[in-house]
């Protein structure tokens, strides 16, 4: 599967947790997490590699589990 697919499936995910998620001026993606505490995830439009969408799983996964 390609990366900006994965990330395509990455967006619409988070925004069915009730994420808040757009697309920057510089075409990236800022993740917002619900009520609009916490800190936000900035990601690649265009996801280089595979890696790259798993680091940006990573950080919404740690971003969720913070108070």
């Amino acid at each position: 599967m390609s990366t900006t697919r994965e990330m395509d499936k990455l967006v619409r995910e988070y925004r069915r947790k009730g994420w808040t998620v757009e697309l920057t001026r510089g075409q990236h993606w800022r993740f917002t997490p619900p009520g609009g505490g916490g800190r936000s995830v900035i990601a690649s439009g265009t996801p280089g590699n595979s890696s790259a969408i798993n680091n940006v799983r990573s950080d919404l996964r740690r971003c969720e589990r913070q108070p």
